[in-house]
């Protein structure tokens, strides 16, 4: 039977290394790599790929083999997804765009484009974003976004938009209406909506990809990762324009656009301000609508330019605008949108910083769109740009409409970059702008999908909890197979002003909780499993510097208050649902509810010991949790096994954990009609004959240094023997 097991082993290895042998991606060594690629990650590995990969994908190839950052391999099956029009897709052939999901996991889908600069890939694996960016050299950089780093100068954003009262009135309107929030609670459209977008480019960016060849291969690479992040969320995407390389501009001279570089520029405008690099370069594109190019341009419904600046600006909710309205106040600029003219669809204008269509551009030209659909910042610091009646979101939020890794977030970032994933509240507003546009805005592409639900579990509903409490919230899904879900609190309250407000859970109103991308369960710990289980203790000290990245907006309530939870159901297709919920969190006026520690840290195993926890008024008043359950793990939480159940809330019973739990357990009290509960510190198990630990020495006394001697040559015949065994066996 060992033999067989050993044998079949081999096989598998053999398997895995032919697999190897036949990818035609090859790991390049660090020091092989080319000084001119522009690398913007802290962690990549450098590939080259084969010429009949990108061949053979153009010939009609559907499986493809993919490289990850740690040099291991993944197969996707794909399809074409085109993001040119038919007459721009003839006119350049080389230019192709494919969608795809990974091979046994559809959850995990992806974007994919070839051109004459090569190959370009986005995707999810392993509930990791993976970029394959092509390089200069040829040679193609692999990472995970999450090791982006930001942009060493920043980005900087404007929101360009008058203040008139019937524009507000409209906006709130919109957004307010109890009738959109009613629409967007279950929203699943019978198809994909394409739109049609014009994206024009500066001479700067133009030159820095080498050419309007190279600069609308990188709006191919650009829109088709965009495309999958509005598809999947809200069911939408977007095909560039007719003649769009018409407006592609490769002298930075006679283009029409200011790039925030050249000062001196003379504009044809004369209200335009010349230190605003935003405003020139939508101005001009409104006001050089009649030039030759414009007119080669063919009918569209929103519109953008990409720059080589950091910075960024728009209108909002320009989508499909009304033929009369300019955001700047000027209607003599306002022209018909069908008329192959740029009109207020046009206000929206994204700056690179940098030539690379990396993730971190990605996120840039997702939220500044967002934003021309009709979403607000989400974020909730106190800096320009807050939005008061939208900041749903903790400190920088961690979303697409947020600012994570922007300037001006200082200590309450969250993240150098957004989890690439639309807050439900912003989806909301996106979908108020979208109903509110004529039909012939836009062409929806039917597509079959099953209707989804999502509904809060009853046991998670309207609870009172104790402060300083941890507790978890859970629903139940229905329709999609693959239906993912988030809990997002959605609370509005004052902006936060420091670390202390989104480290130490004391904000009596606004947001707490950070979002945290999709998954599979409909089941959210607060604050999460790993930031419990590295302990409460640290939060009590109020030393930032102990608080990790990912448990910023993840904290203990401390305070008396309300928290309001959404759980957001998604089937990955633009279709989604929600059910809300309210946490009422209470003060007893007591200690913290808890498990009193064991004796030196360590638990009995195999013979009954008492459990001792504070009560801390939990038994009474309005939480009224009378009976509780006791439960283990060995597995560092990722499983709890029971020990009793509904017993008496009274700070005492005993239990006898299983004599083969292994060498340290946690213990995890719970009340049992509630959704509060608490864990202990990783405690030792000990048996009834295990002797006492003995006091480590100090190494100055004698006798010491021997034992430990002795326990190292003891660990070191141990280790001999085990490899001895391993040999024979």
């Amino acid at each position: 039977m060992m033999k067989f097991t050993i044998k079949a082993i081999s096989v598998v290895i053999a398997m895995s290394a032919n697999i190897a042998l036949a990818s035609p991606w090859h790991m390049v060594e660090a020091h092989n790599r080319q000084a001119a690629d522009t690398v913007t990650t802290s962690a990549y590995t450098s590939f080259k790929v084969d010429e009949e990969f990108i061949q053979n994908l153009r010939a009609g190839d559907t499986l493809i083999t993919l490289p990850l950052p740690n040099g291991g391999m993944v197969q996707f099956e794909v399809q074409p997804s085109s993001v040119l029009p038919p007459a721009l897709a003839a006119k350049y052939p080389d230019i192709m765009t494919f969608k795809g999901h990974e091979v046994g996991n559809e959850n995990n889908t992806g974007s994919f484009d070839i051109s004459p600069r090569g190959f370009n890939g986005m995707f999810m694996h392993q509930g990791e974003q993976v970029f394959i960016d092509v390089q200069r050299s040829g040679l193609y950089s692999v990472y995970y976004k999450k090791n982006v780093k930001p942009r060493k100068n920043g980005h900087h954003e404007e929101l360009m938009q008058n203040n008139t009262s019937e524009y507000e009135s409209e906006k709130k309107r919109l957004l307010l209406d109890s009738a959109t929030k009613q629409a967007a609670q279950k929203y699943n459209f019978p198809g994909i909506k394409t739109y049609r977008i014009a994206i024009s480019t500066t001479g700067e960016y133009t030159t820095s990809f080498h050419g309007k060849i190279g600069a609308l291969s990188s709006i191919v690479t650009l829109l088709a990762r965009v495309n999958e992040i509005y598809e999947r969320d809200l069911g939408i995407k977007f095909i560039l324009a007719d003649g769009n390389d018409n407006i592609i501009f490769d002298d930075p001279d006679t283009d029409l656009f200011f790039n925030g570089t050249n000062k001196d520029r003379t504009f044809t405008t004369p209200t335009i301000d010349r230190d605003d690099a935003h405003r020139n370069e939508l101005v001009q594109l409104l006001a050089q609508r009649e030039t030759d190019p414009a007119k080669k341009l063919g009918e569209f419904d929103i519109g953008h330019v990409l720059t080589t600046t950091n910075y960024s600006g728009l209108a909002w909710g320009t989508l499909c605008a009304a033929p009369n309205l300019d955001y700047f106040g000027n209607k003599s600029l306002g022209r018909n949108l069908r008329s192959n003219a740029m009109s207020g669809a046009g206000n929206g204008s994204s700056g690179a910083g940098i030539a690379e269509i990396d993730a971190m551009f990605v996120d840039t030209f997702a939220h500044e769109v967002g934003h021309q659909l009709g979403a607000e910042h989400i974020f909730n610091v106190d800096q320009g740009g807050r939005v008061a009646n939208s900041a749903w979101e903790v400190g920088s939020g961690a979303t697409i409409m947020g600012y994570p890794g922007r300037v001006g977030m200082g200590s309450q970032n969250l993240q150098s970059k957004t989890t690439g994933y639309f807050h439900s509240k912003s989806i909301e507003q996106m979908l108020a702008v979208l109903a509110s546009r004529p039909d012939n805005c836009g062409v929806v592409e039917p597509m079959f999908k099953q209707d989804i639900d999502v509904n809060i579990s009853p046991a998670s509903q309207s609870k009172v909890i104790p402060v300083r409490t941890a507790f978890s919230l859970t629903g139940i899904g229905s329709g999609e197979d693959g239906m993912t879900f988030t809990w997002e609190q959605v609370d509005l309250g004052r902006a936060t002003e420091g670390a202390s407000d989104i480290y130490y859970g004391k904000l009596s109103d606004g947001p707490l909780y950070r979002f945290v991308a999709p998954t599979t369960s409909p089941e959210r710990h607060f604050p999460s499993l790993a930031t419990q289980l590295r302990g409460y203790e640290r939060f009590m000290l109020q030393q930032p510097e102990l608080i990790k990245d990912e448990e910023k907006g993840d904290p203990w309530v401390n305070v008396p208050r309300t928290l309001n939870f959404r759980l957001v159901a998604r089937d990955g297709k633009g279709g989604g649902a929600y059910d809300e919920t309210s946490v009422e969190v209470v003060d007893t006026g007591s200690q913290t509810f808890k498990i009193l520690p064991a004796p030196d840290q360590r638990i009995l195993v195999g013979s009954p010991t008492t459990v001792n926890w504070q009560v801390a008024g939990t038994d009474g008043g309005r939480i009224n949790c009378q009976r509780v359950d006791i439960s283990y793990s060995n597995d560092e939480g990722k499983s709890w096994q029971p020990l009793v159940n509904g017993v008496n809330n009274n700070g005492a019973h005993e239990v006898t954990i299983p004599a083969n739990a292994g060498s340290a357990v946690r213990l995890k009290l719970a009340c049992s009609d509630n959704i509060f509960y608490a864990i202990t510190p990783k405690l030792a198990t000990k048996s009834s004959d295990t002797p006492a630990p003995q006091p480590e020495s100090n190494g100055g006394g004698g006798g010491g240094g021997s034992t430990g001697l002795f326990a190292l040559l003891g660990l070191g015949i141990a280790a001999l023997l085990r490899r001895r065994e391993i040999m024979s066996y």
